[in-house]
């Protein structure tokens, strides 16, 4: 299993950013993390940067965050997709900060029933995955990609003042 970034939000975070998997690598030890040198996440990096949200308030994850003993690439299967909610349900207790999950992805979308029924206070957002495959498609990934993390970006910043206002009551 890779571990969370500290240099991110950790268990403060607001957000969670469900990715599809990791990439491979011969890291030691793995971080699921915006500065592993992949593009998925170099692209990630630039559009949170374009919509201000900061690492502090973000968490990343992978909806299959294991490698496979062989390098292969993971495919996004039901018992893949099943394996990984149930390492995301021993994560979700320890992220009480969470105001908005990002599904990033068809992989990551697949969890959205897992969070509508145990997290229905979370507000669920989807976008396609920010890799180079993805955004080359069309322009108008890029623009569904940066209109989600600014809706996100939103939220967070809406609910953090609504947190401020009532301690100052």
């Amino acid at each position: 299993m890779p571990w969370i970034d500290p240099a991110d939000g950790g268990v403060k975070a607001r957000m969670l950013i469900l990715l599809q998997s990791p990439a491979r690598s011969d890291l030691t030890p793995r971080f699921v993390s915006l500065d592993n040198p992949c593009p998925s996440q170099q692209n990630l990096q630039r559009f949170l940067k374009q919509t201000g949200i900061k690492r502090k308030d973000i968490i990343l994850w992978n909806t299959m965050p294991w490698l496979t003993l062989s390098g292969k690439k993971l495919s996004p299967t039901r018992n893949n997709i099943t394996k990984g909610v149930g390492i995301l349900k021993s994560l979700m207790p320890l992220l009480k900060n969470l105001t908005v999950v990002v599904l990033a992805g068809s992989a990551a979308s697949q969890t959205r029933s897992f969070f509508e029924r145990e997290y229905p206070h979370l507000t669920l957002l989807t976008m396609p995955h920010p890799s180079p495959l993805s955004l080359c498609r069309s322009p108008s990934v890029t623009e569904a990609i940066k209109t989600t993390l600014h809706q996100a970006y939103l939220l967070i910043n809406s609910h953090r003042s609504e947190v401020n206002n009532s301690h100052t009551l």
